[in-house]
Protein backbone atom coordinates (compact mmCIF):
# COMPACT_ATOMS: atom_id res chain seq x y z
CA UNK A 1 0.00 0.00 0.00
CA UNK A 2 3.13 2.20 0.80
CA UNK A 3 4.31 1.50 -2.24
CA UNK A 4 1.50 2.38 -4.02
CA UNK A 5 0.57 5.77 -2.28
CA UNK A 6 4.31 6.98 -3.45
CA UNK A 7 3.39 6.03 -6.90
CA UNK A 8 -0.06 8.23 -7.23
CA UNK A 9 1.48 11.10 -5.33
CA UNK A 10 4.10 10.70 -7.72
CA UNK A 11 2.42 10.78 -10.91
CA UNK A 12 -0.18 13.31 -9.70
CA UNK A 13 2.70 16.26 -9.09
CA UNK A 14 3.93 15.12 -12.72
CA UNK A 15 0.71 15.58 -14.32
CA UNK A 16 -1.60 18.12 -11.94
CA UNK A 17 -1.25 21.92 -12.00
CA UNK A 18 -4.43 22.17 -9.58
CA UNK A 19 -6.04 20.92 -6.43
CA UNK A 20 -6.21 17.16 -6.29
CA UNK A 21 -7.78 15.05 -3.35
CA UNK A 22 -6.17 11.97 -1.84
CA UNK A 23 -8.54 9.43 0.51
CA UNK A 24 -6.75 6.98 1.97
CA UNK A 25 -8.82 3.79 4.06
CA UNK A 26 -6.70 1.24 5.46
CA UNK A 27 -7.19 -1.48 8.33
CA UNK A 28 -4.33 -0.87 10.40
CA UNK A 29 -3.62 -2.65 13.76
CA UNK A 30 0.04 -3.49 15.59
CA UNK A 31 0.15 -6.95 14.60
CA UNK A 32 -0.93 -6.30 11.13
CA UNK A 33 1.44 -2.85 10.15
CA UNK A 34 5.21 -4.16 9.48
CA UNK A 35 7.45 -2.40 12.38
CA UNK A 36 10.19 -1.14 10.12
CA UNK A 37 7.37 1.23 7.93
CA UNK A 38 5.83 2.30 11.03
CA UNK A 39 9.28 3.36 12.62
CA UNK A 40 10.20 5.34 9.45
CA UNK A 41 6.56 7.22 9.04
CA UNK A 42 7.48 7.68 13.38
CA UNK A 43 11.04 9.52 11.92
CA UNK A 44 8.68 12.08 9.90
CA UNK A 45 6.98 12.85 13.02
CA UNK A 46 9.98 13.08 14.96
CA UNK A 47 11.99 15.43 12.73
CA UNK A 48 9.01 17.81 12.89
CA UNK A 49 8.87 17.84 16.27
CA UNK A 50 12.55 18.21 16.83
CA UNK A 51 12.67 21.44 14.34
CA UNK A 52 9.45 22.95 15.53
CA UNK A 53 8.75 23.12 19.57
CA UNK A 54 4.88 24.04 18.82
CA UNK A 55 4.29 20.99 16.65
CA UNK A 56 5.77 18.65 19.29
CA UNK A 57 3.90 19.90 22.26
CA UNK A 58 0.81 19.62 20.17
CA UNK A 59 1.75 15.84 18.90
CA UNK A 60 2.58 14.42 22.28
CA UNK A 61 -0.62 14.71 23.89
CA UNK A 62 -2.03 13.16 20.91
CA UNK A 63 -0.31 9.77 21.15
CA UNK A 64 -2.16 9.07 24.85
CA UNK A 65 0.77 8.72 26.50
CA UNK A 66 1.34 10.11 29.98
CA UNK A 67 4.86 11.05 28.81
CA UNK A 68 6.45 14.70 27.79
CA UNK A 69 9.20 12.40 25.22
CA UNK A 70 7.37 11.82 21.77
CA UNK A 71 9.43 9.39 21.05
CA UNK A 72 8.43 7.55 24.36
CA UNK A 73 4.85 8.92 23.62
CA UNK A 74 5.03 6.82 19.99
CA UNK A 75 6.64 3.91 21.33
CA UNK A 76 3.81 3.61 24.38
CA UNK A 77 1.24 4.33 20.97
CA UNK A 78 2.51 1.64 19.03
CA UNK A 79 1.81 -1.32 21.30
CA UNK A 80 -2.03 -0.73 22.01
CA UNK A 81 -4.58 -1.20 19.58
CA UNK A 82 -7.22 1.33 19.06
CA UNK A 83 -8.02 5.05 18.35
CA UNK A 84 -4.26 6.46 19.67
CA UNK A 85 -2.56 3.36 17.35
CA UNK A 86 -4.61 4.74 14.43
CA UNK A 87 -3.62 8.30 15.61
CA UNK A 88 0.33 7.21 14.93
CA UNK A 89 -0.65 5.71 11.94
CA UNK A 90 -2.48 8.77 10.74
CA UNK A 91 0.14 11.26 12.08
CA UNK A 92 2.94 9.71 10.52
CA UNK A 93 1.21 9.04 7.00
CA UNK A 94 0.26 12.88 6.94
CA UNK A 95 3.51 13.97 7.45
CA UNK A 96 5.38 11.54 5.08
CA UNK A 97 2.85 12.79 3.03
CA UNK A 98 3.98 16.96 3.56
CA UNK A 99 7.70 15.95 3.08
CA UNK A 100 6.94 14.61 -0.59
CA UNK A 101 5.02 17.09 -1.04
CA UNK A 102 7.82 19.67 0.21
CA UNK A 103 10.16 18.13 -2.28
CA UNK A 104 7.95 19.38 -5.14
CA UNK A 105 7.12 23.00 -3.60
CA UNK A 106 3.51 21.66 -2.90
CA UNK A 107 1.84 21.94 0.25
CA UNK A 108 -0.63 19.52 1.44
CA UNK A 109 -4.11 20.12 3.97
CA UNK A 110 -5.10 17.38 6.08
CA UNK A 111 -8.54 16.96 6.44
CA UNK A 112 -11.27 15.45 9.11
CA UNK A 113 -10.68 11.82 9.45
CA UNK A 114 -12.87 9.01 10.66
CA UNK A 115 -11.96 5.45 12.38
CA UNK A 116 -14.53 2.70 12.98
CA UNK A 117 -14.05 -1.37 13.59
CA UNK A 118 -13.37 -4.46 11.47
CA UNK A 119 -13.03 -6.80 14.46
CA UNK A 120 -15.38 -9.58 14.89
CA UNK A 121 -18.47 -8.66 17.05
CA UNK A 122 -18.85 -8.13 19.95
CA UNK A 123 -14.86 -6.66 19.72
CA UNK A 124 -15.58 -2.97 19.01
CA UNK A 125 -11.64 -1.45 18.91
CA UNK A 126 -11.27 0.90 15.95
CA UNK A 127 -9.21 -0.66 13.97
CA UNK A 128 -9.84 1.54 10.42
CA UNK A 129 -8.42 4.56 9.33
CA UNK A 130 -10.51 7.01 6.80
CA UNK A 131 -7.72 9.53 6.09
CA UNK A 132 -8.63 12.47 3.77
CA UNK A 133 -5.75 15.01 2.15
CA UNK A 134 -5.45 18.46 -0.09
CA UNK A 135 -2.72 18.62 -2.19
CA UNK A 136 -1.93 22.13 -3.01
CA UNK A 137 -0.13 23.41 -6.09
CA UNK A 138 2.87 26.05 -5.82
CA UNK A 139 2.22 29.13 -5.72
CA UNK A 140 1.43 31.04 -9.01
CA UNK A 141 3.28 34.40 -8.19
CA UNK A 142 6.76 35.06 -8.92
CA UNK A 143 9.20 37.12 -7.56
CA UNK A 144 11.80 38.98 -8.94
CA UNK A 145 14.58 39.99 -7.21
CA UNK A 146 16.43 41.73 -9.49
CA UNK A 147 13.06 44.09 -10.00
CA UNK A 148 13.55 43.68 -14.06
CA UNK A 149 9.40 43.36 -14.11
CA UNK A 150 7.18 46.18 -12.72
CA UNK A 151 4.78 43.91 -12.48
CA UNK A 152 3.05 42.59 -9.12
CA UNK A 153 3.12 38.94 -8.61
CA UNK A 154 0.00 37.25 -8.73
CA UNK A 155 -1.58 37.06 -5.43
CA UNK A 156 -1.17 34.09 -3.12
CA UNK A 157 -3.01 32.35 -0.96
CA UNK A 158 -2.13 32.42 2.83
CA UNK A 159 -2.09 28.86 3.89
CA UNK A 160 -2.22 27.58 7.81
CA UNK A 161 0.73 26.41 9.14
CA UNK A 162 -0.09 21.81 7.51
CA UNK A 163 1.65 20.35 10.38
CA UNK A 164 -0.38 21.58 12.83
CA UNK A 165 -2.96 21.29 10.58
CA UNK A 166 -2.47 17.83 10.39
CA UNK A 167 -2.16 17.62 14.52
CA UNK A 168 -5.28 19.24 14.85
CA UNK A 169 -7.39 17.01 12.68
CA UNK A 170 -5.94 13.85 13.39
CA UNK A 171 -6.58 14.66 17.06
CA UNK A 172 -10.38 15.14 16.43
CA UNK A 173 -10.62 11.78 14.63
CA UNK A 174 -14.33 10.48 14.90
CA UNK A 175 -15.26 6.92 15.79
CA UNK A 176 -18.14 6.55 13.06
CA UNK A 177 -19.19 3.95 15.06
CA UNK A 178 -20.17 5.57 17.77
CA UNK A 179 -22.22 8.23 16.04
CA UNK A 180 -23.75 5.86 13.92
CA UNK A 181 -24.90 4.35 17.55
CA UNK A 182 -25.92 7.39 18.74
CA UNK A 183 -27.71 9.07 15.72
CA UNK A 184 -30.92 6.60 14.59
CA UNK A 185 -31.52 8.53 11.48
CA UNK A 186 -27.99 8.96 10.53
CA UNK A 187 -28.02 5.13 10.68
CA UNK A 188 -31.22 4.47 8.85
CA UNK A 189 -30.10 6.44 6.03
CA UNK A 190 -26.28 4.93 5.78
CA UNK A 191 -27.65 1.15 5.85
CA UNK A 192 -30.64 2.31 3.74
CA UNK A 193 -27.63 3.96 1.53
CA UNK A 194 -25.45 0.94 2.30
CA UNK A 195 -27.73 -1.56 0.70
CA UNK A 196 -28.73 0.49 -2.49
CA UNK A 197 -25.25 0.28 -3.37
CA UNK A 198 -24.41 -3.22 -2.56
CA UNK A 199 -27.46 -4.08 -4.82
CA UNK A 200 -26.17 -1.98 -7.83
CA UNK A 201 -22.61 -4.29 -7.14
CA UNK A 202 -24.58 -7.00 -7.72
CA UNK A 203 -24.59 -8.59 -3.87
CA UNK A 204 -26.88 -11.58 -3.44
CA UNK A 205 -29.98 -11.15 -1.25
CA UNK A 206 -28.81 -13.46 0.95
CA UNK A 207 -25.69 -10.65 1.53
CA UNK A 208 -27.87 -8.10 1.92
CA UNK A 209 -30.24 -9.63 4.94
CA UNK A 210 -28.50 -8.10 7.69
CA UNK A 211 -29.22 -4.51 5.85
CA UNK A 212 -33.45 -5.26 6.19
CA UNK A 213 -34.87 -2.05 7.86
Amino acid sequence: MIEALHRIVELQFELMSSRWLLFITSDVRPNSLAQETLDRLCDAIFENAEADEEFRHSATPLLGADESDIRAAASAASKTPGTTFLQLFSLGIAKWLLHLAHTKHWDMKTHHPFCYSTMPVPNDTPSMACLAFEFVPPPAGLQDRFGVSRAVPARNTELEDTALRAVEKIGGMANADSRLRSDAALRTRVTRDLRFWLEEAGYEASALKPLQA
